[in-house]
């Protein structure tokens, strides 16, 4: 494919549906990773690399995402309901027949990537085939959670589909970067459509490519996630957020006498930190965000106007906006609260509990409190307006 003019496709189509309940209100590609949203990670890595055009796919039920992205140098590919019900195959269908047939580097919306030589992988990418970024899975539980290559020299001999850990062949995690040739996605890949094989999952397409020996790998080091649940979202944000050269800290601050505030945090404007408290490491306070006397928050991102009441703890999880957090309450890690919801005083969130948007919580909260319908203050509500 060699090392010329790039072009990317980002595919930000998806529900975010095991984020849930933060992404009820903002889709995972927009997640803050480090202070900025994710797909703007994205978006300067490739400009970086010189990729002259840049285009994001996105379903026309994704409004947050449209807006967002109206002023960012990259182009918009919208597609139907309709459409968007074939897939992430389909949804990558619809973009290429959109774009025409050119030489494409593929990125999943809902990866964060840092240190791959972009150039490079599209350099290696053999004409008709595709080339997969592998990255070795830093820890066993990601294993289930992703499809495992096993390699022998740059040819992908075996792709397993999220296996058992026992039953890995080997740790070298399937990212979402592919590398697809013109000729690949005018003959190969329309007829892996034909077949009538699965279109949903991305991974199977890359078993079925692997048994007819059509499928390569490009291992790369650096830093890479899946931002596909709360754990990993939060590890992730830690991760990047530890390299942090300095904290940012804004000036219009309040902090309370005795309070200590750890390296490597963000706290935006308006916040407000009472006496006795300590806040981070790997912290984001988004703005208006107001912490109790004796409170503990470290490794988490607490987004705009939460409130956070007297001696209570929260731990590697996230909290929506508006979110009410009162007196002693101690929050596990990799807990999500949602958007103007309430936790009573002298609650406990065990470790990765949930507690949809709206709802009042109190006691001990083991697993997810969730509530039916949807409303229009979440639908219309963003947290960087």
């Amino acid at each position: 494919m060699g090392g010329g003019y790039l072009r990317a496709l980002i595919l930000a189509g998806g529900r975010g549906t095991r984020l849930h309940p933060i992404t009820l209100r903002t889709p995972k590609c927009l997640l803050p990773i480090a202070g900025k949203p994710n797909i703007l990670h994205m978006v300067e890595e490739l400009n970086n690399a010189g990729v002259k055009d840049v285009f994001v796919s996105i379903n026309d039920n994704q409004l947050k995402v449209n807006d967002f992205l109206q002023d960012k140098k990259v182009n918009i590919i919208i597609e139907s309901q309709e459409d968007s019900k074939l897939g992430s195959i389909g949804g990558l269908n619809y973009a290429v027949n959109k774009l025409g047939n050119h030489d494409l580097i593929v990125l999943g919306a809902d990866n964060f990537y840092k240190g791959i030589d972009i150039r490079d992988f599209s350099s290696s990418i053999k004409e008709g085939s595709a080339l997969i970024a592998l990255y070795k899975v830093p820890h066993e539980y990601m294993i289930e959670e992703l499809g495992i290559a096993e390699l022998k020299g740059d040819q992908i001999v075996s792709f397993q589909e999220k296996p058992n850990i026992n039953e890995a062949r080997s740790r070298l995690g399937s990212t979402l970067i592919y590398g697809l040739s013109s000729e690949w996605l005018k003959n190969k890949f329309p007829a892996y459509l034909d077949s009538g094989a699965d279109r949903d999952t991305i991974g199977r397409m890359w078993q079925y490519f692997c048994d007819k020996d059509e499928l390569y790998g490009y291992v790369f080091n650096g830093t890479w996630a899946d931002i596909g649940t709360t754990r990993s979202y939060i590890e992730l944000n830690n991760k990047v957020m530890s390299e942090m050269k300095e904290s940012r800290i804004n000036d219009s601050i309040t902090v309370g006498e005795g309070s200590v505030i750890e390296d490597n945090v963000i706290i935006e404007e308006g916040c407000i930190i009472g006496r006795d408290c300590v806040i981070g490491p790997n912290t984001h306070l988004m703005k208006d965000t107001t912490i109790g006397q004796g409170s503990r928050v470290k490794g988490s991102v607490l987004f705009e106007n939460t409130h956070v009441g007297k001696n209570s703890a929260i731990n590697n999880s996230v909290v929506d906006g508006f979110a009410i957090i009162n007196n002693n309450v101690v929050v596990d890690d990799f807990c999500a609260i949602g958007f103007k919801a309430v936790i009573e005083s002298d609650s406990r969130l065990l470790k990765r509990s949930n507690v949809w948007p709206f709802i009042t919580a109190r006691g001990v909260i083991n697993g997810n409190v969730t509530y039916r319908e949807g409303r229009d203050d979440l639908i219309n509500s963003k947290y960087w307006s």
